[in-house]
């Protein structure tokens, strides 16, 4: 594929990345966990529906509390009422090292409360016991009806090779004695690489010897493998099995899980009352998620009899425990009356105290009510004075959120100067996204001169703490020469770091880089990777031109039915010229079944947005009745449309009904004017109809000469009839 073709197909990559720079992804860094981000998308049609996050983690062991996806859930619902507040659901999926490790949703329907969640393995450091003592565990509950030994389909493991001198023999020596804590320990060394090299298989041998002896941690940890698939394959069966092993002994960590296992229908068939009951059981050991888990149960139904005042016991313990869905939820049952006596003194006092931990709702909530004893209007007063009160303290996120409220116009009437303000106080305190956006400032010239060195330095801060919009502006950067001296290869280096964070606009100029072999290898398979990446994560762009690559046959095979399935994902996002080729596609009966009525309908679409092709073709179906009934006036406006913008064939078809007088008025110059139009741009029968008016005297004086001329450059281009014309006025005026 010539980098020709592929500018044919895009336009130009110059265009495409001037209308890709504004990516639709934000990111969150997490400085209390290294190496953690998180990516929302906010493009179509996630903001008219379910906005997905995805946080990326190193390890398991940063998402053991929840904390940090609280963290992230908490501003993705700002992001969402402020960027799209027709959003009706966020879902987040955690990741550690590319596996899927946790899962949250929050609905908007039910307050943005956080639900669903999955938490992540434990990983808890061994107990300092010795070697052969046991460590004291909950009394075992009643015995499940087989034996975990006999466990169907469970394989004999083969005891792994010693390692060399690595100060564990004596713990090996006893693990090999049948000793289950030092079975559970030595699993817990492989784990997590104590004093021994890591290796999780080793480990999962070690749980599963100790965990078939009944020790309880080892079958949690077991359990955990089989779930995130460490060590040991996948396995969402064996995973219940020995959580349930687990927590049948009381284990707090294992009855959550599969509180979310029956949840989800994870290995079981989905279950609420399953779910309710080990949710009680963890609850009614004091552990803090399970107390919101069992006030959304109550306040629902779900699993249990609803019942509004155990709603409001579960909550106030979840709340008294710090849990902000607890705080808001409690608040709301208050405020409604629902299963406590109505009192808006405690409703605002627990919206206050979810607002000071950054729940937006909870702001908004007290925004309609009274704090302190006052009144607080409508206007968002209440929200604005707390960030700004914070703002001035010297709060960075703070000031973050204030820039966004001028930049937006929350609550405020918008003032880019103000926002620019704020977003650089709280960059110049390390704010990975109030970087981003005063980067984009003095980018776009908007709240601070233009400044494309200064957008550089900024996006550059910003990448560097792992925002993948501001990764892939840098690109653009590079790849423009703006702000800094062109370096394709950088260009590249930064568009693959966003797109390894799933940026989807980063994954398409991946895509392209390997096929103009600007800042990387010319590579068909990595431009097909890229882009069907791209185009899984949502870019229309990147369907259109997989689409371009399966009907040409560009590093694969052509294949029009795979071509019309990728036009049609990005027509259906409102792409243009995948509606044009869509349209073609039906028009022809190529890679699917000929339909006039489809292909005038994406004509139509394309049309609709100014697409010239579209315009010329859809005047086209209503001139001969193809997919439309025909209509000369509609064929009039969509030819005028696409004549203005310069296309030689709606000029003359234009030209045709002016000099017909078929759906405008019969006017003899306008169709001159637009066959001259087309004419002068080469068209050949835009000249061959120019001279016929010339050697009539239609629209024109008549002037032989000049149809002799207008004829000529005709039949030069194979137009039979206009050089027999010619002949005719040569030979009348004795000239060859």
């Amino acid at each position: 594929m010539s980098p020709a073709s592929l500018a044919r197909a895009l336009g130009s990559l110059c265009a495409l990345a001037g209308g890709l720079a504004m990516a639709s992804q934000e990111s969150l860094s997490l400085p209390n966990y290294p190496g953690m981000s998180a990516v929302i998308d906010l493009g179509q049609p996630g903001c008219n529906g379910t906005l997905p996050v995805r946080v990326n983690a190193r390890q398991a062991s940063d998402l053991q509390d929840g904390a940090a996806v609280r963290k992230v859930m908490a501003w993705a619902r700002v992001m969402a009422q402020m960027e799209c507040p027709q959003a009706t659901q966020i879902v987040l999926v955690a990741m550690v090292n590319g596996k899927q490790a946790y899962k949250a949703s929050a609905r908007k329907a039910n307050g943005w409360a956080m639900v669903e969640t999955r938490p992540a393995k434990v990983k808890k450091a061994p107990a300092s016991i010795p070697a052969t003592a046991s460590a004291a565990r909950p009394e075992k509950k009643a015995a499940s009806a087989a034996p975990a030994t006999a466990k169907p389909g469970e394989p004999v493991a083969k005891a792994p090779a010693d390692d060399s001198q690595d100060g564990k023999s004596e713990l090996r020596a006893a693990a090999r004695k049948g000793i289950a804590d030092a079975q559970y320990r030595l699993g817990d060394a492989y784990d997590h690489g104590r004093g021994v090299t890591a290796d999780d298989e080793k480990g999962v041998y070690w749980y599963r010897k100790a965990a078939e002896q009944g020790h309880v941690e080892a079958q949690y940890q077991l359990a955990s493998s089989y779930d995130l698939g460490t060590g040991v394959a996948k396995n969402e069966q064996k995973a219940v099995y020995w959580y349930r092993k687990a927590a049948e002994q009381g284990y707090a960590a294992a009855q959550l899980a599969l509180t979310d296992i029956y949840d989800w229908g994870q290995g079981v068939t989905e279950d609420e009352a399953q779910s309710a009951h080990w949710s009680r059981e963890a609850a009614e050991q004091g552990k803090d998620d399970a107390f919101f888990d069992m006030g959304l149960a109550y306040e629902y139904g779900s699993g249990v009899a609803k019942d509004e005042s155990q709603a409001a016991y579960w909550y106030r313990k979840s709340a008294e425990h710090g849990s902000v869905n607890g705080q808001f939820n409690l608040a709301e049952l208050y405020a409604e009356g629902k299963g406590v006596a109505k009192d808006d003194e405690q409703a605002v006092y627990w919206f206050r105290m979810a607002a000071r931990k950054g729940y937006e709702k909870a702001r908004q909530a007290l925004e309609l009510r009274h704090a302190m004893g006052e009144p607080v209007p409508p206007s968002a007063q209440w929200a604005i004075r707390w960030d700004s009160d914070a703002a001035e303290r010297g709060v960075a996120d703070a000031q973050y959120q204030l820039g966004r409220r001028y930049a937006k116009g929350v609550g405020v009437e918008p003032d880019l100067q103000r926002a620019t303000f704020w977003f650089r106080n709280a960059a110049e305190q390390g704010h990975a996204l109030a970087q981003f956006y005063l980067a984009r400032s003095y980018a776009k010239g908007e709240g601070a001169a233009q400044d494309h060195q200064k957008a550089v330095h900024w996006y550059r801060e910003a990448a560097a703490q792992g925002i993948s919009a501001a990764q892939f502006n840098l690109g653009l950067q590079y790849g423009e020469g703006i702000g800094i001296a062109r370096d394709d290869k950088q260009a590249v280096y930064w568009y693959r770091k966003a797109a390894e964070q799933g940026n989807a606009s980063a994954q398409l100029n991946m895509g392209v880089s390997h096929v103009t072999g600007e800042g990387s290898d010319k590579d068909n398979q990595s431009a097909l990777y890229w882009l069907g990446v791209s185009a899984d994560n949502g870019s229309a762009n990147a369907q259109y031109l997989l689409g371009e690559f399966y009907r040409n046959g560009w590093g694969v095979a052509k294949d029009f039915p795979e071509a019309v399935y990728w036009y049609r994902k990005a027509a259906k996002q409102g792409h243009a010229k995948a509606q044009v080729n869509l349209a073609v596609r039906y028009e022809q009966g190529e890679g699917v079944a000929k339909d006039p009525q489809q292909a005038a309908y994406w004509y139509r679409e394309a049309a609709s947005q100014g697409n010239v092709d579209a315009q010329s073709s859809l005047g086209d179906c209503y001139l001969l009745g193809e997919g439309v009934a025909q209509d000369y006036q509609q064929a009039a406006y969509w030819f005028g449309k696409a004549a203005e913008q310069g296309d030689t064939h709606a000029q003359v078809n234009l030209g045709n009904l002016y000099a017909e007088g078929r759906g405008v008025a019969h006017e003899d110059q306008q169709a001159v004017f637009w066959y001259r139009k087309a004419a002068d741009k080469g068209n050949m029968f835009g000249q061959y109809l120019l001279g016929k008016h010339y050697w009539l005297g239609r629209g024109v004086e008549e002037d032989n000469r000049q149809a002799a001329k207008w004829f000529g450059l005709a039949a030069s281009q194979g137009h039979t009839e206009a050089g027999e014309n010619q002949k005719i006025i040569l030979d009348a005026l004795g000239e060859k």
